[in-house]
């Protein structure tokens, strides 16, 4: 009886903290000759796995309302037997309530991705430490689009997000991957998290509330009160 009781318990426990994100990560290595594919189908499924069974905030989440994006890892060059360049395609879109309708909220191409990986490496990846490049890589990206999200919901909601990827930008600063540090580019990383939490674009995050929490959500029950916010 008391075994019934407990995986009853561990059942309802795994309903109330469902995973935040529903993200579909595909990895392209069609550049790369003579290297064994198996490689990079189980780089995808842990990618996969990493993404979307770690839970990444201390918020409930319904099965309806997971963050779905998607992310496209292609890779470029094999600079050696486990080290890799490429590209990471990343778009998310938030859904306009009680509508089958969507809003881009970030589509971007992040140019400099580099980062080791062995078959059988596991990813493993904690707040402020610097683990490897590829866990950091989307560990920024998901605490970024859970800070757009957040932001779209209530006025400049998504702070804490951004605090976490700014942290993560942090801990990589002593890391010999590109993409982390200001003198690099001013299209990177370091930047876009930089802008974002720069109280002198406060207004653009604030946009992001007022444009669809009070307009886009409000066109399916009022087109003119939505319209005009």
């Amino acid at each position: 009886m008391k075994r019934y009781i407990f995986l009853l318990f561990v059942l309802l426990s795994s309903q109330l903290i469902a995973q935040e994100f529903k993200a579909m990560i595909s990895v392209s290595s069609a550049q790369l000759e003579g290297t064994d594919k198996r490689v990079f189908q189980e780089l995808q499924q842990s990618l996969n796995e990493f993404l979307n069974e770690r839970v990444w905030t201390n918020y409930q989440f319904n099965i309806e309302e997971k963050i779905e994006c998607t992310f496209m890892l292609t890779l470029q060059e094999r600079l050696a037997s486990d080290e890799y360049t490429g590209r990471l395609n990343i778009v998310y879109r938030r859904p306009i309530y009680k509508t089958s309708y969507d809003s881009p909220m970030f589509n971007w191409v992040d140019k400099d991705i580099r980062f080791k990986y062995t078959q059988g490496q596991p990813l493993i990846y904690a707040d402020n430490t610097f683990s490897s490049n590829i866990t950091s890589l989307f560990a920024f990206y998901l605490y970024l689009i859970l800070g757009l999200d957040f932001d779209s919901f209530s006025p400049m909601g998504g702070t804490q997000f951004f605090q976490k990827a700014q942290a993560v930008v942090n801990s990589a600063q002593n890391s010999p991957m590109p993409g982390w540090k200001a003198f690099e580019k001013q299209t990177n990383r370091y930047w876009l998290i930089e802008n974002l939490m720069n109280s002198s674009y406060s207004t653009i995050r604030t946009f992001y509330y007022k444009y669809h929490r009070r307009g886009l959500d409000v066109m399916s029950q009022n087109v003119d009160i939505g319209r005009s916010a």
